[in-house]
């Protein structure tokens, strides 16, 4: 039986055997555990003492032995541990020292006798967590208590550097500890600090929704601290979907063109993100910016509402904004309109809410890209549809000559290839770097929008033999393609005629099992133009 199954087993005698035979107890096993530290956490006192009195540094090791016995509840080795000399400040950087590793496992026993025997109770982990944020986190109230009487800073003094980390009360805020909070206020309007978080706590307790907690540092004046650089409560609550708790800080007067992180988000990005149109739209009554942007991509919140992939939502939240005045033609930097960026997400019926406004079909963006090409690089068969529907080009080319079907095929939406391919997408253009689609299909291995390329005529103008071998090896493949473009097609609610075409020739006998889904699908899309 080798040291480590002796020391688990408390097998005294047979490590003072080892030892009296030379045994290194500086010996390190894979976890980064000594003898002593492994006895430390697992081991009984007696085994602590006799590794002890052989000679082994109480503090060496990559795993310190003080903390390890910390972290495992273990208050008789922490005792021998100290009385042999070991440092009760030492610990890991990333954990932190012994008190630390106590507070975090809730020993308040250990944190007590490491208190009274000089335990450095401001001491930090690599987060820049004390003892007492540890405490407030887990909303141990005598832990705190005990901190606190032992000189605990209750406003940490790396927090007037670096603003954005929490405090002890934000962290029991957040975690919806409502009696330390109430400890942790009181101590602080005893102290003469209150406030000098500057309101973090409540803007913690905002993104989690703690509505009581809310209203207690309310009536304790948290609305009226001097908040740092994107730390509103209100952007706080918008930004982590707490649209009731939003309410509450706007009928007390929040600032609605507060800006959020170095993006510069506004409450209404955050509204429109989220879908909350009633949010929103209150938001716009109290005078919020509708025309505020990004600073990276230069979106607006009309371009955020365009994005939402609930159709009944994006549309709602884009009819308030134009109501307001939000201009409908508006540009992100990149040159996306709320056409490319309704059709990247399958909003038909925004799409044709947009089509009807008068955007044309055909509007590029700075890559040249039109929203087709947009639909077909995300496979929106809904778009496709309708965009083909209002006239757009269906072979309209991209700076780098790329049509649709290229960019389709280059993504590897197969469905979208079928699609295009049916209404009548080019076969045979290429693009700047001379590749047709059936080219780009094969340089990119995507067997499938290949073979609904070679079904319907393209030009065997790239290695043929290839794409034979595959036709035939491949046939349980593709006919599981099949059944998913059906799914797929169907989900995104388009319509597929189950006419003699080059897609419903690939599809067979399947096009005409669905044909009654399909029809309801395009009656949707007819009444939606």
């Amino acid at each position: 039986m080798n040291i480590w199954d002796s020391i688990r087993r408390d097998s005294q005698d047979r490590v003072r055997d080892l030892i009296k035979h030379g045994y290194d107890l500086t010996t390190v096993d894979k976890a980064g555990d000594t003898p002593l530290t492994l006895a430390s956490r697992s081991g009984t006192e007696d085994m602590v003492r006799l590794l002890l009195e052989a000679g082994v540094d109480p503090d060496f090791g990559p795993c310190f032995p003080l903390s390890a016995a910390c972290a495992n509840g273990r208050l008789s080795s922490v005792k021998v541990l100290l009385e042999a000399g070991a440092n009760v400040n030492r610990g890991h950087p990333l954990t932190g020292t012994p008190l630390i590793n106590a507070a975090v496992k809730k020993y308040a026993d250990i944190v007590m006798f490491l208190l009274r025997n000089g335990a450095d109770v401001n001491a930090t982990n690599s987060a820049w967590m004390t003892a007492l944020h540890w405490a407030a986190l887990l909303g141990l109230v005598n832990m705190a208590q005990c901190l606190v009487r032992h000189g605990a800073d209750l406003i940490p003094s790396e927090y007037f550097q670096y603003p954005d980390r929490f405090t002890p009360l934000a962290h029991a805020a957040h975690h919806d500890h409502l009696e330390m909070v109430k400890y942790l206020i009181g101590k602080m309007e005893e102290q003469g600090v209150a406030g000098s978080d500057r309101g973090l706590a409540l803007c913690a307790a905002a993104g989690s929704g703690h509505v009581e907690i809310i209203n207690l540092l309310l009536e304790h004046g948290w609305h009226n601290m001097e908040l740092p650089k994107g730390s509103s409560p209100l952007l706080y609550a918008i930004a982590h979907a707490q649209p009731t708790i939003a309410e509450l800080f706007l009928s007390r007067g929040a600032d609605v063109q507060a800006t959020f992180g170095r993006e510069k988000k506004t409450a209404l990005h955050f509204a429109a993100l989220w879908g909350q149109v009633r949010l929103l739209r209150n938001l716009i009554r109290r005078g919020a910016n509708f025309e505020a942007r990004t600073k990276t991509e230069g979106e607006t919140p009309l371009h955020v509402a365009s994005k939402n992939r609930y159709p009944s939502y994006g549309l709602k939240l884009v009819r308030a904004l134009l109501n307001a005045g939000a201009d409908i033609a508006s540009r992100r930097n990149d040159g996306r309109n709320i056409l490319h960026l309704a059709a990247s997400v399958g909003n038909v019926p925004l799409l044709g809410r947009a089509l009807r406004h008068g955007i044309d079909p055909d509007s590029k963006t700075v890559r040249g890209l039109t929203p087709l090409a947009i639909a077909a690089e995300y496979g929106q068969l809904g778009s496709i549809s309708i965009l083909l529907r209002w006239g757009a080009s269906i072979d309209a080319r991209c700076n780098e000559n790329c049509t649709p079907l290229h960019v389709a095929v280059v993504q590897g939406q197969w469905p979208a290839v079928g699609l295009l391919v049916e209404n009548g997408s080019s076969l045979d253009l290429l693009n700047s770097r001379g590749y047709s689609p059936l080219q780009e299909a094969r340089e990119h291995g995507h067997k499938a929008a290949e073979t609904i390329l070679l079904q319907a005529g393209a030009a065997e103008n790239s290695r043929p033999e290839t794409a034979c071998v595959h036709h035939r090896n491949n046939q349980h493949q593709i006919a599981a393609m099949k059944r998913t473009m059906i799914l797929s097609i169907m989900g995104t609610k388009t319509q597929l005629r189950a006419k003699s075409s080059p897609l419903a020739g690939w599809l067979g006998d399947w096009a005409t099992e669905f044909s009654p889904s399909l029809q309801l699908l395009q009656k949707e899309l007819e009444s939606t133009c």
